[in-house]
């Protein structure tokens, strides 16, 4: 069984073959996406990691002082990240590159972070190898992927909002994936000002090919 938890904004605990990973998995509030609890990071503390994963350094997917505290009280899991977050945690050994715990491989991807503005934000986003194949996207543009002829078509697709908050982009997730979908990076519904629930909504209400699910911060999640 391979679950996932969700721990933070656009990310969480990924457990697979007896390794855990957290990918991305504590954030601070920005604009109007959610921070970690407080209950939930204090179980977090109190979990055996084997890997902790950033797909980049921005403050709703990266928490250097989450990662500081964490090894006062805990073996140093490996630490895998693009070079901004080992520029960050340059007192720790940041693998650059892929990694492998057990019969679990990380495979990082270079990626382009989605917005025209953040084009030169050093991004990755992870495939976990195991007994099955997970692609973590963190915040990979979907737009990077048209055209391509070849996926590695995960068994499970983690990926934020804009993989279906348009017409065009679904189109892509399509061809990406062939199995399940969780979709995160959405603000709460309360303050949504971007109005990304209504958009990601009506996508998911024409298609039905795959099943999605959205988890709640704190939810775990069986996905194979």
């Amino acid at each position: 069984m391979i679950t996932y938890t969700r721990t933070a904004n656009a990310g969480g605990i990924l457990e697979m073959d007896g390794v855990r990973i957290l990918l991305d998995g504590v954030s601070q509030a920005v604009n109007d996406y959610l921070a970690t609890p407080p209950d939930l990071l204090n179980t977090l503390y109190d979990t055996h990691l084997d890997m902790i994963a950033f797909t980049h350094n921005h403050s709703d997917h990266f928490q250097p002082e989450f990662v500081r505290s964490y090894v006062k009280h805990h073996p140093l899991p490996k630490l895998i990240g693009p070079k901004d977050v080992a520029a960050d945690l340059s007192d720790y050994a940041v693998i650059t590159a892929s990694s492998s715990v057990g019969a679990v491989q990380l495979i990082a991807v270079p990626s382009r972070h989605m917005g025209a503005e953040y084009t030169d934000t050093p991004h990755y986003s992870f495939l976990i190898r195991g007994s099955s194949l997970v692609w973590f996207m963190g915040d990979a543009s979907p737009l990077q992927w048209k055209g391509q002829d070849h996926f590695p078509h995960p068994d499970v697709l983690i990926a934020p909002y804009a993989y279906a908050s348009t017409e065009a982009a679904w189109e892509i997730t399509e061809q990406i994936t062939q199995g399940k979908i969780l979709l995160t990076h959405l603000p709460d519904k309360e303050r949504d000002s971007a109005q990304l629930w209504p958009a990601v909504e009506k996508v998911l209400d024409q298609h039905d090919r795959f099943r999605v699910r959205i988890p709640r911060m704190g939810d775990v999640c069986e996905v194979y």
